[in-house]
């Protein structure tokens, strides 16, 4: 049998939120969730809003902690990722795609910081100009185009559609070996919800 790439043994997820001064309550997000993903597989979560989709997403990007039970990346338990020099591989192993492209990208930035950054932190002994020409790729394969002219833009001169997919370029540009989305087309219209699905699927 192949090592699952994710092997999840009842996680449980509980919030704290402050009632009084002096009192807090602990919501509970995720209750005793197990499950594993193996290489080659698609797993999908599925529930109304506010069963915890997005929580355990997060979860497995290190992005929550979690209250109890145990979360397993390739047999290696990911508080132990998350803590020591495996830390940064861990996180170009595993991108996440969020669910609104309005708040996944800062309004300051360009297009083309939006993608140079993680490939300078994963890659520092590239060249900038091999950066550039990744970046111009990564772009036509999401199917933004001309990608000189897209690496210009800021968020707010690009539709929705348009930022999903530099959200899903940032994702791909380290190569993931899991790619987990969360909610990625659901505020999208429905033809481009239909591109966006043809893009991940490709």
């Amino acid at each position: 049998m192949p090592v699952p790439l994710f092997k999840v043994e009842n996680l449980v997820v509980d919030f704290s939120t402050r009632n009084t001064l002096f009192k807090t309550n602990e919501i509970r997000a995720l209750n005793d969730v197990s499950f594993e993903l193996f290489p080659g597989e698609s797993l999908a979560l599925v529930g109304e809003s506010g069963s915890g989709k997005s929580t355990c997403a997060r979860t497995l990007c290190g992005l929550n902690r979690f209250s109890s039970g145990r979360v397993f990346f390739e047999n290696t338990e990911i508080e132990e990722l998350q803590t020591s020099k495996h830390k940064q591989q861990f996180a170009s192993d595993v991108q996440m795609i969020f669910q609104d492209p309005f708040g996944s990208l800062n309004p300051v930035h360009t297009v083309k910081h939006h993608l140079l950054r993680p490939l300078k932190i994963h890659h520092p002994e590239t060249n900038s100009e091999k950066l550039d020409k990744e970046i111009e790729k990564i772009l036509l394969d999401v199917g933004l185009t001309p990608p000189l002219e897209i690496m210009g833009k800021f968020p707010h001169e690009l539709s929705g559609g348009q930022r999903q997919r530099v959200a899903i370029a940032r994702a791909l540009a380290l190569e993931p070996t899991v790619l987990i989305c969360d909610e990625s087309v659901s505020m999208l219209d429905a033809e481009v919800q239909a591109d966006v699905l043809a893009l991940l699927r490709q």
